[in-house]
């Protein structure tokens, strides 16, 4: 929660930010099993709601996230400016993931793509800074 409290600075209602948060509450709430993504998703989705949502663009040619600019590239930039070839293709695997799709990943990957993630929401809203919350998502998924 105090992730979100750092991120959003909206005075107004957004019913769209709250059905996300609400969606994602219930379907966790109601999961058996398979939720250990379930916070990459909500970071993903999330960022539709804080108006950076990335550009899909990938492709041979196109194999580099780049974090400030919010989409792929031909050349990459050093981390955290950009991700190198195995960091963007598990981003890219985020444009399809939804709590019913989810993919199988395993602890590193889950850690990249935290740790990927985290730091494209840096980039993207100028003075976040290092959350207590990441540690504490980090060891969860240590965890598992």
């Amino acid at each position: 929660m105090k992730f979100l409290y750092k991120c959003i600075k909206e005075q107004i209602p957004n019913d769209d930010l709250f059905d996300l948060i609400c969606h994602t509450y219930q379907w966790l709430d109601k999961a058996d099993d398979n939720y250990t993504d379930t916070h990459i998703y909500f970071l993903f989705e999330l960022t539709k709601h804080l108006g950076f949502y990335p550009i899909n663009n990938r492709d041979k040619a196109l194999a580099y996230f780049d974090t400030l600019e919010g989409k792929f590239f031909s050349t990459t930039k050093s981390f955290p400016l950009g991700f190198d070839h195995w960091q963007s293709q598990l981003f890219a695997d985020l444009f399809s993931y939804s709590l019913s799709n989810q993919k199988k990943i395993n602890r590193s990957e889950r850690l990249a793509l935290l740790d990927c993630l985290l730091h494209y929401y840096k980039m993207q809203i100028p003075g976040l800074m290092e959350l207590k919350s990441y540690r504490v998502m980090q060891e969860m998924v240590n965890e598992m």
